[in-house]
């Protein structure tokens, strides 16, 4: 990786897990056109990344490979990819994806929390797992009061178990 962007070589077929992952300077990877398989975590909260352009032969993305990838805006998911799981979780400036029309399956999560995609065309082959499109919208989690306010009942049920243990 040279000056936030990376070359994979000629002949890779598989990027392995958690390869890139936390490599906050990285804002673009060209793939290896023999590339069929990306590992779990490989781009996990590469939160610069904004530019892929996934290889033809890709058939496989797994879990979490872009997650929190924060930069990504437009990916093309090529053709020959028939499933991907929670593979894009968090990329919150995702706006444009295209899937492939032999697309079988959108697993769990696979685009959760991607509150700037607007408007998906799912293939009629495919099934669509728990939460695959939630956008997870700062109000579906607790604000830091609502927080601190679980954590004072806790601490104060907690509390009052102990002193009736004590009895």
């Amino acid at each position: 990786m040279t000056d936030g962007h990376a070359v994979l070589p000629e002949g890779m077929t598989h990027l392995p897990d958690r390869a890139f992952r936390n490599r906050t300077s990285l804002v673009s990877v060209a793939f290896s056109r023999s590339l069929d398989s990306i590992g779990s975590g490989a781009f996990e909260r590469c939160s610069s990344l904004s530019t892929i352009d996934l290889p033809a032969s890709l058939v496989a993305i797994n879990n979490y490979a872009f997650r929190g990838c924060s930069a990504l805006s437009s990916v093309t998911l090529p053709a020959g990819l028939t499933s991907i799981d929670g593979a894009f979780y968090g990329c919150s400036s995702l706006a444009r994806i295209t899937l492939p029309a032999g697309l079988t399956s959108i697993g769990d999560d696979a685009f959760r929390g991607c509150a700037s995609l607007a408007s998906v065309t799912v293939p009629t082959t495919a099934t669509v797992g728990y939460e695959a499109f939630e956008p997870e919208t700062s109000a579906s989690r607790p604000d830091g009061a609502a927080r601190q306010r679980d954590r004072d009942e806790f601490e104060g049920d907690l509390a009052l178990a102990t002193a009736r243990g004590s009895d």
